[in-house]
């Protein structure tokens, strides 16, 4: 099953379970892939609050 995976989704689940592995329980928020999903869509909400600045 593991290698039905997509390359993107290997390197995933290796980063997860490297994470797990060196500090046992981690919270979602916490592991990488969750880390990088945040800060984008914190990205994003402060690229569309600046263009709304922006048309008024």
């Amino acid at each position: 099953v593991y290698n039905m995976n997509d390359p993107g989704s290997r390197a995933k689940i290796k980063a997860r379970q490297q994470v797990l592995n060196k500090q046992g329980i981690v919270k979602e928020q916490n592991m990488p892939d969750s880390k990088r999903d945040i800060r984008q869509q914190f990205m994003e909400s402060q690229n569309k609050h600046i263009k709304n600045i922006g048309c008024r």
